[in-house]
């Protein structure tokens, strides 16, 4: 997303299982861009198509309706994180919901997952500034809770970044029914 002086600010982080962008079926005009932590395969459908299908198939309806379900499900949850999480917890929280969220399709092993991004990106989706989320980062490092280096994260003592975090997976039931979610400890 654009704001203004020509600067970017992350508003959506998406996992394997999500449609990307699904939005964009309805407000054309919207400009997006996109990056990948790892391996994407990404099918571009005409959106006359995607409509068609849309009011004439009830499996489409219904996995476009979960996906949208999904969504903002995931949305009201970070707008409750911002409200009622130190920014602290926010970031405990944040990495423990994308490895839980990367561990239902495979793309995180024994807690450890790539992540390619840049700490000033995820300060601004977490709502800190990129001096105060290093200290953070650096902090959760110091206390070997976890590390984030090269792009890649591992995370040391899940429970207690859990508990820190105060991280429930039962929401993420809504993003993947079919799949199952448990809570992780460290291995």
């Amino acid at each position: 997303c654009k704001i203004g002086e020509g600067k970017e600010l992350m508003t959506h982080l998406f996992t394997p299982g999500d449609i990307v962008n699904g939005q964009a079926l309805f407000f054309e005009d919207r400009l997006v861009s996109f990056a990948a932590a790892g391996a994407v395969e990404l099918e571009i459908y005409d959106p006359d198509h995607i409509a068609n299908s849309f009011l004439h198939s009830e499996i489409c309806r219904n996995y476009l309706q979960r996906a949208e379900f999904a969504r903002k499900t995931l949305i009201d949850h970070a707008v409750l994180n911002l409200n009622c999480l130190s920014s602290s917890q926010r970031v405990a929280h944040f990495f423990c919901e994308l490895s839980t969220r990367l561990g239902i399709y495979g793309q995180a092993r024994s807690i450890t997952f790539t992540l390619p991004l840049m700490q000033r990106d995820l300060a601004g989706y977490l709502g800190n500034c990129a001096v105060h989320f290093n200290r953070i980062v650096r902090a959760l490092r110091r206390e070997n809770i976890m590390t984030w280096a090269g792009g890649r994260v591992v995370i040391s003592r899940w429970d207690e970044l859990a508990r820190h975090g105060r991280f429930n997976p039962d929401y993420l039931r809504a993003c993947c029914p079919d799949r199952p979610i448990w809570p992780r400890s460290a291995e």
